[in-house]
C-alpha cells in the first residue's frame, strides 16, 4: 500500500511505505544528488513516470563513476544486479530478498534496463509491455511485465545504500516509514545491511 504525501496517518499495513515529512527544496542544478532527491519526491507524490526518468539518469551517471566499463548497458545492469537484493526486498515489501531474479525474458536488471531506461531515452515512454501498478503483487510473463510501484522505490534506495563511499550528499532526503517504523536515510546511506536489518525489525515488530 502506497500513500501519497503529505499523509501521515494511513491504515496499518505490513507493506506500507510513506515519507515522514516533506519539506524538500531542490536546487536548479541537476547534480546526481538532486536527481536522487527529485526522484524520491516524485515517488512519494505518486508521479511514477517522472521518478523513473530521474532515477534512470541517476543510475547512468552513478554507475559511470563506479564501474570501469565503457558500455552504458553493461554499467547499468551491473549496478542493478549488485543491488538486486535491495530492489527485490523493497519491491516485495520485505518478503523476498533475492540476489538475482530471472524470468523468461532474462534477468530483472536487463528487463529494467531495456524496458525502462532504453525506452524512456529512445521512445520517451516506458515500454508498452511493462506497467507499474499499485498494490503489492508483480507479474512477469512472456508478453507483459507488471511490477508494483515499490520496485521503483527499491531502485531509488539502491543508489542510497549503494553509495558505499558516500560520495553523494543525501542529508536532505526525509525519512520514510516501513510498517509504521521510521527509517532514517543517514542510517542506511552506503550500508545496505543496515536497511535489511531495519526492515526485518519493522516487519517483525
Amino acid at each position: 500500500m502506497l500513500a501519497t504525501l503529505p499523509q501521515r496517518h494511513a491504515a496499518k499495513s505490513p507493506t506500507l511505505l510513506r515519507a515522514v515529512s516533506w519539506a524538500l527544496s531542490i536546487d536548479t542544478e541537476m547534480s546526481i544528488e538532486n536527481r536522487v532527491l527529485t526522484s524520491y519526491k516524485h515517488f512519494f507524490e505518486n508521479d511514477i513516470e517522472n521518478a523513473l526518468i530521474q532515477i534512470s539518469i541517476t543510475i547512468d551517471a552513478f554507475s559511470k563513476k563506479r564501474y570501469k566499463i565503457k558500455k552504458v548497458g553493461q554499467r547499468i545492469t551491473a549496478f542493478l544486479a549488485e543491488n538486486m537484493e535491495t530492489i527485490s526486498l523493497i519491491g516485495t515489501s520485505g518478503f523476498l530478498r533475492a540476489p538475482g531474479m530471472t524470468f523468461p525474458d532474462g534477468d530483472l536488471e536487463v528487463i529494467i534496463y531495456k524496458s525502462v531506461r532504453c525506452s524512456l531515452l529512445h521512445e520517451a515512454e516506458v515500454a508498452n509491455k511493462l506497467k507499474f501498478i499499485k498494490g503489492h503483487e508483480f507479474i512477469i510473463l512472456s508478453d507483459k511485465f507488471e511490477l508494483n510501484q515499490n520496485f521503483v522505490f527499491g531502485v531509488i534506495l539502491s543508489i542510497v545504500v549503494g553509495d558505499t563511499d558516500k560520495i553523494l550528499k543525501l542529508d536532505k532526503l526525509p525519512s520514510f516509514y516501513f510498517n509504521n517504523k521510521s527509517i532514517c536515510i543517514k542510517d542506511i546511506h552506503g550500508n545496505k545491511q543496515a536497511l535489511f536489518d531495519l526492515m526485518s525489525s519493522a516487519k517483525n515488530a
